[in-house]
């Protein structure tokens, strides 16, 4: 189970951090500099991940993320875990206070439709 869900989290992390990045210009999570790559400059950013932990899924998700990151030093993502009984009111609280994470792990999207940015194009 874990092998086949390894690769499939990578993939969609790298496309859900990938999309992110591209649309919020490098600037959707907390500047930190910039460090020059292949003759570019890339920004620092960190990005807020709000997740909920159900069994090693943490555990395989701090190993994807720690890959992604050896791949793209550039980015920081910060790994906000909650219990699950209390991630609607974390996520409350970012989003009221200004502060909304750039990923959050969920299971009901409907309540957060307005704050979600879609991701298809």
């Amino acid at each position: 189970m874990q092998r086949t869900l390894k690769p499939a989290s990578l993939l969609f992390l790298s496309l859900i951090l990938g999309a992110t990045v591209t649309a919020c210009g490098g600037s959707g999570g907390k500047e930190a500099g910039g460090a020059p790559a292949g003759g570019e400059t890339k920004k620092n950013v960190t990005l807020d991940f709000v997740w909920f932990t159900d069994g090693i899924e943490g555990d395989v998700m701090k190993g994807l993320i720690k890959e992604y990151q050896e791949k793209n030093p550039h980015i920081k993502i910060n790994l906000v875990e909650v219990a699950f009984k209390d991630l609607n009111t974390k996520l409350k609280t970012m989003i009221t206070g200004g502060q909304p994470p750039a990923f959050a792990r969920m299971t009901d999207t409907g309540a957060y439709a307005k704050q979600a940015l879609d991701l298809t194009p």
